[in-house]
């Protein structure tokens, strides 16, 4: 992409390799959908106060602490789980120096290290899971997020077969009264190694809490083998174990996210260049406004709607760098006296 920008004098332009385009084109109310590098991440929507998840979990479903009958806290993140792996490399917990392979951040210390885990408050909400499990929610944790710090909780859940390569990803929300709600920062994330796409709940209408549980749902395509979803959280809470985290998170048929997506109209499609990196910051109306970033730094558009980044950092130094010597040059050339 090419854009003109003057300052002063001064006229020179500015490439970004990553191109991201408002094409018009619509997948639902409110809804976005992100491409790049022959991969799609789109935010198909929000269900609330639900409790009951029969008909998902397909293809995975990971209820951490579940059924508890007392309270518990600060547990590990494989402790007493319902958990179905499904198309995807077994979870890898508190690990440190596995990066490639690590399932949850290790960057909230203690014991375990990293995510911890917690459940058994009567106060909690009681589940139905995909299997027909019935029992008390538990949660999931990061206080590597408080104080508004934003981390991958879940750094990775990585991919075993390039079929199914279109899926739902299912993320529960707002079921520890209040206590763990991931209300700075709510990110899925889709990484296959040379295309990256983020999406950021924060600024959508459905971002809200309200104490009752709710399920956001994405839907992943073009997904092949050895490729990656992450859930990047952040909190404004301080408190220790009030760091952002999720009651469960289940990956579904496509057939569960498809029909809801098509269902009405409402938002932009955005796609970048392969090996580019594509980010949004949801709209608040149902047309999305495209605004795109070039600067020597590749930095992110400004969050009017949607936007890019780019990985190909050094454009923008070197265009910067050839502004500088043509503005060199035109200063060093004698000038015309003008007429009369």
């Amino acid at each position: 992409m090419l854009r003109s920008i003057r300052l002063g004098a001064l006229t020179f332009a500015l490439v970004t390799t990553a191109s991201c385009i408002d094409d018009g084109s619509r997948v639902g109310h409110n809804q976005q959908r992100l491409a790049a590098g022959g991969h799609a991440l789109t935010y198909v929507g929000k269900q609330s106060n639900i409790t009951d998840f029969t008909g998902y979990g397909q293809l995975l479903y990971y209820f951490p602490l579940f059924g508890l009958t007392s309270p518990e806290t600060g547990q590990r993140t494989d402790e007493r789980t319902v958990y179905y792996s499904g198309i995807f490399r077994e979870f890898e917990h508190h690990r440190l120096l596995d990066l490639e392979t690590r399932t949850f951040s290790p960057d909230a210390y203690g014991s375990p290290l990293g995510v911890k885990t917690k459940g058994g408050f009567a106060h909690w909400p009681v589940f139905t899971l995909p299997n027909g499990q019935t029992g008390r929610a538990g949660a999931v944790y990061d206080d590597a997020t408080l104080d508004e710090n934003s981390n991958n909780t879940i750094n990775q859940v990585i991919t075993l077969f390039d079929q199914p390569s279109d899926f739902c990803l299912n993320i529960i929300t707002d079921n520890t009264a209040g206590e763990n709600n991931p209300d700075k920062r709510f990110e899925a994330r889709l990484d296959s190694g040379g295309t990256q796409i983020d999406f950021n709940l924060a600024g959508h209408p459905d971002f809200t809490f309200d104490g009752q549980p709710d399920m956001y749902t994405f839907r992943y395509e073009g997904m092949n083998d050895d490729e990656r979803f992450k859930i990047r959280l952040s909190t404004f809470a301080t408190d220790e174990g009030k760091g952002a985290g999720f009651g469960g998170i289940m990956v579904s048929d496509i057939s569960t996210c498809t029909a809801n997506a098509e269902a009405d109209a409402g938002a932009a499609e955005v796609d970048a260049d392969v090996g580019g990196e594509a980010d949004a910051q949801t709209p608040t109306s149902n047309d999305a406004t495209v605004a795109t970033a070039a600067d020597a730094g590749g930095g992110q558009a400004p969050s009017a709607g949607c936007g890019c980044q780019t990985d190909d950092r050094p454009a923008g130094a070197w265009v910067l760098l050839l502004a500088v010597v043509f503005a060199l040059r035109r200063s060093s050339k004698p000038r015309r006296a003008r007429a009369g």
